[in-house]
């Protein structure tokens, strides 16, 4: 259970919107920037000791704290790769529409500083999401 909190797509989506949330505090809120920072390395520590929990208890499933491949594109077997294959084909379509209308969207919007964050912030938890579905899907199937 505990892996599968550490490895879900959404626990990368709430760590992006601690990110978000950092950067849109220093900016909005300069004087209490620092309890955003605090927020931002309480819940970093909080995922370290998850996966020391997890590496514990699982000693031949270790999680590496830093990897430059998300686990989300370890494949196994070719039905996985598979299933990657297509999920990761309908996120790069998305991305295909979503990155001109996010140029147009900050064309349109110059004034405020905080479309920008906010469309990066819609952008990942929208890749999350769809990779998330789809593999859902297929593995069901």
């Amino acid at each position: 259970m505990l892996e599968k909190i550490i490895r879900s797509p959404f626990t990368a989506a709430l760590f992006l919107f601690i990110v978000t949330s950092m950067i849109y505090g220093a900016l909005e809120h300069e004087d209490e920037s620092r309890k955003y920072v605090w927020l931002g390395l309480g819940a970093l520590v909080i995922f370290f000791i998850l996966i020391l929990i997890h590496n514990k208890r699982h000693p031949k499933r270790r999680i590496r704290f830093v990897s430059f491949t998300p686990y989300e594109l370890h494949d196994e077997d070719e039905g996985q790769r598979w299933v990657i294959n297509k999920a990761c084909r309908k996120v790069y379509m998305f991305y295909y529409f979503a990155v001109p209308f996010s140029m147009i969207a900050l064309t349109f919007f110059p004034l405020f500083p905080l479309v920008p964050l906010a469309l990066f912030f819609i952008l990942g938890v929208t890749q999350y999401t769809i990779f998330w579905w789809d593999t859902r899907h297929y593995y069901k199937q």
